[in-house]
Parts: C-alpha cells; structure tokens; sequence
C-alpha cells in the first residue's frame, strides 16, 4: 500500500470548543468553536479511512452507523466500524455504548431524553489516552453526564 498524505479540513460545531491543544494551534479563533479536524485522502471516495480530531465541550448526538448489510441497502459500498482513541478528558467525560434495551427507531427518534436514559455508560474515561472500537449498528454518543 502506498503512503498517501491527507488533506486537513477543520469543521466548527456549535458543540466544539476554543481551547485546543498547542499541537493544533491553541486558542481557535473562527467564528464558531472548532468540533473537528478530519484528515482525508484527495480523493476520500475511493479511500475507506477518515481520520479525524474530535473537540468536545458538550454531550454530542447519539450515532447509529449501519453494518455493511444496511448500507448496501441505502447505496453505500459498505457499513462503518469506528475505532477511538481519547487523548485527552475532562474529569467526569463518559461514552455511551449501547441499549439497555430492544428500541425501536421510533422510540430511538424520541424526545425529552428518553434515548439517553436507555444508553449504557462505560463510567468516567481516563484523562489519559485510552482505546476503544465500535462495531456498527451499536448506538454510540460521548459527553459529561
């Protein structure tokens, strides 16, 4: 396989934060607090890796990524598996894996924080680096409780 360089593209999110670590440049200063720095090949079809930084000051929505059959199904050549490394958390940051039970989508679209009350918790992540996979269809969210 061929050593590609990839291109950084950054992407404010209202979830984001101002405050980076000096490896990307400190304080941000864009309009909206920076949420995510990805690092993609030129030609992102054709490669099968996003990379990216995620800078988090708040819980992020609730994510379902479909397994390869469900994606077909939608037009996709392939489902998304997640791999995360934390290099960094906040005393009391938490990943959400999981139901606690069988859900609907409709129950799942539901409003008033019933969806998070179902999410499991791994508990407080360690503040230093740590790793973690996510195979997909599992709903998955991050975030201080």
């Amino acid at each position: 396989m061929a050593v590609r360089k990839l291109n950084e593209r950054r992407l404010e999110k209202i979830w984001g934060r101002r405050d980076l670590p000096e490896m990307f440049g400190g304080t941000y200063g864009g309009e909206e607090p920076l949420g995510e720095i990805w690092f993609e090949h030129s030609d992102a079809a054709e490669v099968e890796l996003l990379v990216k930084y995620l800078f988090t000051s708040e819980k992020l929505s609730i994510q379902v990524h479909p397994d390869d059959e469900a994606a077909i199904r939608a037009g996709h050549k392939h489902g998304k598996d997640e791999a995360w490394i934390v290099l960094e958390a906040e005393t009391g940051a938490t990943i959400g894996i999981g139901l606690r039970e069988r859900a609907s989508r409709e129950q799942c679209a539901g409003r008033h924080g019933t969806v998070p009350s179902r999410i499991w918790s791994t508990g407080a992540l360690r503040p230093q680096a740590t790793s973690s996979t996510r195979p997909p269809g599992r709903c998955t969210r991050s975030g201080r409780d």
